[in-house]
Protein backbone atom coordinates (compact mmCIF):
# COMPACT_ATOMS: atom_id res chain seq x y z
CA UNK A 1 0.00 0.00 0.00
CA UNK A 2 1.05 3.18 -0.42
CA UNK A 3 1.30 5.82 2.17
CA UNK A 4 -2.06 7.96 0.48
CA UNK A 5 -3.72 4.41 0.63
CA UNK A 6 -2.61 3.73 4.20
CA UNK A 7 -4.21 7.57 5.02
CA UNK A 8 -7.30 6.92 3.17
CA UNK A 9 -7.47 2.96 5.05
CA UNK A 10 -6.71 4.56 8.26
CA UNK A 11 -9.54 7.69 7.92
CA UNK A 12 -12.13 4.83 7.10
CA UNK A 13 -11.53 2.82 9.54
CA UNK A 14 -11.98 5.61 12.23
CA UNK A 15 -8.05 5.20 13.98
CA UNK A 16 -5.87 7.89 15.19
CA UNK A 17 -3.16 6.82 14.05
CA UNK A 18 -1.65 3.11 12.59
CA UNK A 19 2.64 3.69 13.04
CA UNK A 20 2.39 1.83 16.25
CA UNK A 21 0.55 -1.33 13.99
CA UNK A 22 2.73 -0.51 11.22
CA UNK A 23 6.22 -0.86 13.41
CA UNK A 24 4.68 -3.59 14.84
CA UNK A 25 4.56 -5.49 11.38
CA UNK A 26 8.07 -4.37 10.41
CA UNK A 27 9.58 -5.60 13.45
CA UNK A 28 8.01 -8.96 13.09
CA UNK A 29 8.76 -9.35 9.52
CA UNK A 30 5.59 -8.87 8.19
CA UNK A 31 6.24 -5.94 6.05
CA UNK A 32 8.58 -4.27 4.35
CA UNK A 33 9.21 -0.58 3.65
CA UNK A 34 9.16 0.76 -0.40
CA UNK A 35 11.28 3.38 -1.47
CA UNK A 36 11.57 5.61 -3.99
CA UNK A 37 14.59 7.78 -4.33
CA UNK A 38 15.58 6.77 -0.76
CA UNK A 39 11.80 8.04 0.30
CA UNK A 40 9.62 5.16 1.57
CA UNK A 41 6.65 5.72 -0.60
CA UNK A 42 5.03 2.71 0.69
CA UNK A 43 4.52 -0.79 2.27
CA UNK A 44 4.33 -4.26 0.87
CA UNK A 45 3.30 -7.67 2.60
CA UNK A 46 6.32 -10.30 2.48
CA UNK A 47 5.75 -13.98 2.85
CA UNK A 48 5.27 -14.15 6.43
CA UNK A 49 2.74 -10.93 6.76
CA UNK A 50 1.10 -13.17 3.74
CA UNK A 51 0.82 -16.04 5.79
CA UNK A 52 -0.79 -14.32 8.91
CA UNK A 53 -3.42 -12.73 6.85
CA UNK A 54 -4.01 -16.77 4.87
CA UNK A 55 -4.03 -18.14 8.61
CA UNK A 56 -6.99 -15.45 9.44
CA UNK A 57 -8.55 -16.01 6.08
CA UNK A 58 -8.82 -20.08 6.99
CA UNK A 59 -10.27 -19.65 10.04
CA UNK A 60 -12.96 -16.66 8.96
CA UNK A 61 -13.45 -19.71 5.74
CA UNK A 62 -14.09 -22.17 8.35
CA UNK A 63 -16.14 -20.64 10.83
CA UNK A 64 -17.36 -17.30 9.42
CA UNK A 65 -16.47 -13.70 9.29
CA UNK A 66 -18.68 -12.60 12.77
CA UNK A 67 -17.57 -15.67 14.84
CA UNK A 68 -13.77 -15.57 13.59
CA UNK A 69 -13.72 -11.37 14.56
CA UNK A 70 -15.31 -11.81 17.86
CA UNK A 71 -11.98 -14.78 18.30
CA UNK A 72 -9.66 -12.18 17.27
CA UNK A 73 -10.51 -9.62 19.21
CA UNK A 74 -11.34 -10.54 22.28
CA UNK A 75 -7.93 -10.34 24.63
CA UNK A 76 -7.52 -14.15 25.30
CA UNK A 77 -3.93 -13.46 27.17
CA UNK A 78 -1.78 -16.28 28.11
CA UNK A 79 -4.15 -17.98 30.32
CA UNK A 80 -6.71 -18.10 28.39
CA UNK A 81 -5.18 -19.77 25.49
CA UNK A 82 -3.66 -21.89 27.80
CA UNK A 83 -7.11 -22.65 29.07
CA UNK A 84 -8.38 -23.20 25.53
CA UNK A 85 -5.23 -25.60 24.69
CA UNK A 86 -6.15 -27.48 27.82
CA UNK A 87 -9.74 -28.17 27.03
CA UNK A 88 -8.95 -28.70 23.59
CA UNK A 89 -6.40 -31.70 24.21
CA UNK A 90 -8.67 -32.78 27.11
CA UNK A 91 -10.33 -36.38 25.83
CA UNK A 92 -13.59 -35.74 27.26
CA UNK A 93 -16.36 -37.51 25.00
CA UNK A 94 -19.20 -35.19 23.25
CA UNK A 95 -22.56 -35.11 24.72
CA UNK A 96 -24.38 -37.30 21.69
CA UNK A 97 -27.52 -35.08 21.55
CA UNK A 98 -25.69 -31.60 20.85
CA UNK A 99 -22.46 -32.91 19.55
CA UNK A 100 -21.17 -31.04 21.90
CA UNK A 101 -18.51 -31.61 24.41
CA UNK A 102 -19.91 -30.04 27.96
CA UNK A 103 -18.17 -29.09 30.67
CA UNK A 104 -19.22 -28.86 34.72
CA UNK A 105 -18.07 -25.73 36.24
CA UNK A 106 -16.20 -28.31 38.59
CA UNK A 107 -14.21 -29.84 36.12
CA UNK A 108 -13.12 -26.26 34.99
CA UNK A 109 -11.82 -25.25 37.89
CA UNK A 110 -9.99 -28.82 38.27
CA UNK A 111 -8.55 -27.98 34.73
CA UNK A 112 -7.35 -24.69 36.05
CA UNK A 113 -6.38 -25.19 39.78
CA UNK A 114 -2.51 -25.38 37.88
CA UNK A 115 -2.66 -22.47 36.67
CA UNK A 116 -1.29 -18.80 38.46
CA UNK A 117 -3.86 -17.47 40.96
CA UNK A 118 -4.21 -14.08 38.88
CA UNK A 119 -7.74 -12.05 37.63
CA UNK A 120 -6.22 -13.35 34.38
CA UNK A 121 -6.88 -17.08 35.36
CA UNK A 122 -9.70 -16.82 36.77
CA UNK A 123 -11.31 -15.13 34.09
CA UNK A 124 -9.81 -16.97 30.99
CA UNK A 125 -13.17 -18.85 30.97
CA UNK A 126 -15.17 -16.18 30.20
CA UNK A 127 -12.50 -14.55 28.08
CA UNK A 128 -13.40 -18.22 26.26
CA UNK A 129 -16.82 -17.26 26.57
CA UNK A 130 -16.54 -13.67 24.81
CA UNK A 131 -14.58 -15.01 21.82
CA UNK A 132 -17.65 -17.97 21.23
CA UNK A 133 -14.91 -20.74 22.21
CA UNK A 134 -17.44 -21.88 24.84
CA UNK A 135 -21.12 -21.20 26.09
CA UNK A 136 -22.57 -21.26 29.05
CA UNK A 137 -25.97 -22.82 28.34
CA UNK A 138 -29.08 -23.31 31.11
CA UNK A 139 -28.41 -26.62 31.51
CA UNK A 140 -25.56 -25.25 33.92
CA UNK A 141 -22.80 -26.53 31.80
CA UNK A 142 -20.35 -25.24 29.52
CA UNK A 143 -20.67 -26.36 25.85
CA UNK A 144 -17.64 -26.33 24.04
CA UNK A 145 -18.63 -26.46 19.71
CA UNK A 146 -16.13 -28.64 17.84
CA UNK A 147 -16.34 -27.13 14.96
CA UNK A 148 -15.19 -23.65 15.69
CA UNK A 149 -12.27 -25.16 18.75
CA UNK A 150 -10.47 -27.06 15.92
CA UNK A 151 -10.37 -24.40 13.70
CA UNK A 152 -9.09 -21.92 15.99
CA UNK A 153 -6.66 -24.15 17.37
CA UNK A 154 -5.55 -24.55 13.70
CA UNK A 155 -5.36 -21.04 13.55
CA UNK A 156 -3.14 -21.13 16.81
CA UNK A 157 -1.10 -23.60 15.16
CA UNK A 158 -0.19 -21.71 12.18
CA UNK A 159 0.47 -18.67 14.31
CA UNK A 160 2.64 -20.39 15.77
CA UNK A 161 5.05 -21.73 12.63
CA UNK A 162 4.77 -17.73 12.17
CA UNK A 163 6.59 -16.73 15.33
CA UNK A 164 8.95 -19.61 14.93
CA UNK A 165 9.56 -17.73 11.54
CA UNK A 166 9.69 -14.87 12.95
CA UNK A 167 11.99 -15.51 15.51
CA UNK A 168 14.79 -17.03 13.39
CA UNK A 169 14.01 -13.86 11.41
CA UNK A 170 14.84 -11.42 14.42
CA UNK A 171 17.96 -13.47 15.21
CA UNK A 172 19.19 -13.29 11.86
CA UNK A 173 18.97 -9.28 11.92
CA UNK A 174 22.44 -7.79 13.45
CA UNK A 175 22.72 -6.25 16.82
CA UNK A 176 22.11 -2.60 17.03
CA UNK A 177 24.17 -0.11 19.24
Amino acid sequence: MTLDQLERLRKQAGVEEYQRHLNMLLKCGMARPVSTEGEVTGYVRTDIGEAALNAFSQLEREIGEERARAMTETPLGSDGIRLFLTIFGDNKEPDLASREIVYTPLEIGQLIRSFSRSIEAFSAIDMLDDAGLVSYLEDGGIHVNPRRSTAFYHCLKNLYRLLVEVDAFESSKPLSC
